[in-house]
């Protein structure tokens, strides 16, 4: 039936076909299926056999009192010389009272033993705790491997992080990223484009886990190539058609004015939309996303926020001059959506702030919020440096944070121009 639960696999390994028979047909009345075999070669063949995905797993090999010595050494080797099945526990079937056999064999390294004649209670004690010990050990080996891939998964997503921030002649740039596991949702990047101008991007994927760290990869991926592709107005020439008066052919107007500017980067957002609401949408998943191009020379930021948390603009007193509210939803959620492209100038002075939800969120071990207003209150003090000022919302969070697991991962990018 396809619902009977797995039963353990055993290898009988014996010459003499009567005894052979009854212990096969004792074992299988203990629960367990069987296979036998005469000697080391054949089980050698069927081990081979196993390892590579022919035949079902052996969990456990009893080697008959039939059994050499040698022939037991052979088959030891063979098991001990293929990383997968060297987990395979022996166990020596012996007469009773031949302690010499039974030193011998445990002496070369076989793992346990069993008394003749058979006992159904003693041999399934025996039996039962050396295939816990291998499933002990497969555990292990599973959570070992999924560490090592979670490591890997870790120092990839690093990777996408830009290794250096691009260098801004009369402003600071800094940033931080805090995954709350070994592999994030949350992503930065800041990169140069054509014109002197310098994409700034802060996007936070919906959930946690290995599943929005692979949305996260592909959302900064595409986002990443779409606004260095520079393509030329004229493929926005569709906003130019419709009616003049026309409410949409305005706002079409305005978009292709802002873009004019040399902002056709800022399409990256719609590119991004669209190719995952059209080719991932089984997936369920969507990414809060801000992308800005900043022109360094006049401090003009033309921006687009796909449902991120609004980032702040700081004056050079502290006070909170702007919040950059979202231009349209997050992205990934619906087709075809045309976002707003807002700007807004920052002043010799002027602090930008992109941060997720994770900095607001941040929970201490009452689960207490940091909140919004406890982390704006450190903008207003004054700070040297936009890199001393990460550091002092650092320090604020892991004080709040004390001993709690981390809630959320946390990203921020900072700008001030000089």
């Amino acid at each position: 039936m396809e619902n009977e639960p797995q039963r353990d696999h055993l290898l009988l390994i014996d010459s003499d076909k009567k005894t052979r028979a009854a212990l096969s047909r004792q074992l299988e009345q203990l629960g367990y299926r069987v296979t036998v075999v005469e000697n080391e070669d054949q089980a050698i063949d069927i081990l081979g056999a196993a390892g590579a995905g022919q035949t079902p797993d052996i969990d456990l090999a009893l080697l008959g009192s039939t059994l050499s010595e040698a022939g037991c050494r052979r088959l030891m080797g063979q098991l001990e010389a293929d990383h997968v099945l060297r987990h395979i526990a022996q166990l020596v079937i012996v007469a009773a009272g031949d302690m010499e056999r039974i030193a011998r064999y445990l002496k070369i390294g076989v793992e346990d033993y069993l008394r003749l004649p058979f006992h159904p209670v003693l041999w399934r004690a025996r039996i039962e705790s050396n295939l816990d010990k291998k499933r002990l050990y497969k555990q292990e080996q599973a959570r070992l491997a999924n560490v090592r891939d979670l490591q890997i998964g870790h120092q990839i997503q690093i990777d996408f992080l830009p290794k250096q921030l691009p260098p801004l002649p009369g402003w600071e740039i800094a940033a931080r990223f805090h995954p709350a596991r070994e592999v994030a949702g949350d992503f930065y990047d800041a990169f140069t484009l054509p014109g002197n101008k310098v994409g700034l991007v802060v996007a936070d994927v919906c959930d946690k886990g290995v599943g929005p760290a692979l949305f996260m990869a592909l959302s900064r991926t595409l986002v990443r190539a779409f606004a260095e592709q520079h393509r030329p107005l004229s493929w926005m020439e569709n906003f130019n058609s419709g009616d003049p008066t026309d409410t949409l052919t305005i706002d079409r107007k305005r978009r292709r004015t802002l873009l004019s500017a040399g902002i056709s980067a800022l399409m990256a957002v719609e590119l991004t939309n669209n190719y995952i609401t059209t080719n991932h949408s089984d997936m369920n998943m969507f990414v809060t996303l801000f992308l800005g191009i900043l022109d360094p020379a006049s401090g003009v930021l033309t921006y687009i926020n796909g449902g991120h948390d609004a980032p702040v603009v700081v004056g050079p007193d502290g006070a909170l001059k702007t919040r950059l509210k979202p231009t349209g939803p997050a992205v990934g959620i619906l087709p075809g959506v045309n976002y707003e492209i807002e700007q807004v100038k920052l002043e010799p002075g002027d602090l930008l702030l992109a941060f997720s939800d994770g900095v607001p969120d941040a929970r201490n071990p009452e689960g207490r919020r940091f909140t919004i207003d406890n982390f704006f209150a450190l903008l207003t003090q004054p700070f040297p440096s936009v890199e001393a000022l990460l550091e002092r919302i650092d320090s604020a969070l892991l004080a709040h944070v004390a001993t709690a697991d981390p809630f959320d991962d946390i990203t921020m990018l900072a700008v001030r121009r000089d």
